[in-house]
């Protein structure tokens, strides 16, 4: 029932009521030039944004209080657009970046893996949504004129280009209707 959405800076919104209202939360922790690029909200009170220099911070508290993942944990210092975790394992994390950057979690952020991303000559990954540990979509962009989609089912091992009809700017943000 709940939504969180980032905002370009150090603050995030997160509304009870599908949208009809809308509170702004402050991520704590957001400093030295950091903001939030992509937040997600799994289960009741559990918050996630991503930002630049690989920092994540998560709540547990609907954003009263943040504790803040560094870079140096995350193993990297690109700029991460965005976060998500399969609908029922809420301690598997997948967050996407600059560079074909893929990190996964399997313990709730506090260890992270580096997962190889598409060998298309992607550039940037903006969107990630996550179904289980193994199949997961990824979007982003090849060049400045040029956006991508892509899905694995074997935890990026090999990924599948994703081709659709209309619009081929739809890799800003990408979540499957459950």
């Amino acid at each position: 029932r709940g939504t969180v959405e980032s905002d370009y800076g150090a603050r995030a919104s997160i509304s009870d009521d599908w949208g009809a209202t809308w509170s702004e939360i402050v991520v704590g922790g957001v400093a030295n030039g950091s903001y939030v690029n992509g937040a997600f909200k799994y289960g009741v009170g559990l918050l996630w944004v991503v930002g630049n220099g690989g920092y994540i911070w998560y709540s547990e508290d609907r954003g009263d209080s943040w504790t803040e993942i560094t870079g140096t944990t995350t193993g990297v210092a690109v700029e991460l657009w965005d976060i998500h975790s399969p609908p029922d394992d809420s301690a598997l994390l997948y967050a996407v970046g600059d560079s074909n950057t893929i990190i996964k979690s399997e313990d709730t952020g506090a260890s992270w893996s580096s997962v190889t991303g598409p060998a298309d000559g992607t550039e940037n990954l903006y969107t990630v949504d996550v179904d289980s540990e193994y199949r997961f979509y990824v979007g982003g962009q090849i060049d400045a004129g040029e956006e991508c989609l892509w899905v694995t089912e074997d935890g990026g091992t090999n990924y599948t280009a994703v081709t659709f009809t209309g619009s081929t700017t739809a890799s800003g943000e990408v979540r499957r209707f459950r």
